[in-house]
């Protein structure tokens, strides 16, 4: 019987771990999808100097979160996401506001997708 409580305390703490990483998760990409979304429209209605900043503030608060990230998700995924930040610099410089738009909101789109591969379902436990 004790080993039986062994194995419950066990797979209750795993739980657990499983909906923190969940939580904490969507907590970090949600405000970076939402930023690079804004920063998307801002290109698009012409308001370049807004969409840079916003662009800016998530890319910093990727760098903030990235190493916590790195720890739970995949890391092909972080190395993309750090291509297209990239991307994100090279259009600011280069003033293309159509372009920048769109990569904002496949930027966007990414997080989203980050944070629903990291999503305590059993699909993802198995």
């Amino acid at each position: 019987m004790k080993r039986l409580w062994i194995g419950v305390v066990i797979l209750v703490i795993l739980s657990l771990l499983g909906i923190g990483s969940t939580l904490a998760m969507e907590k970090i990409h949600a405000p970076i999808a939402r930023q690079l979304e804004s920063a998307s429209e801002a290109a698009v209605s012409g308001h370049w100097q807004e969409a840079r900043i916003l662009a800016a503030g998530a890319k910093v608060r990727w760098e903030q979160h990235r190493k916590f990230v790195a720890c739970i998700s995949n890391h092909e995924a972080l190395e993309a996401a750090d291509a297209r930040f990239a991307r994100l610099s090279t259009l600011q410089e280069a003033g293309e506001s159509i372009a920048f738009s769109v990569a904002c909101a496949e930027l966007s789109a990414m997080f989203d997708a980050l944070a629903d591969m990291q999503d305590f379902s059993l699909q993802n436990l198995m």
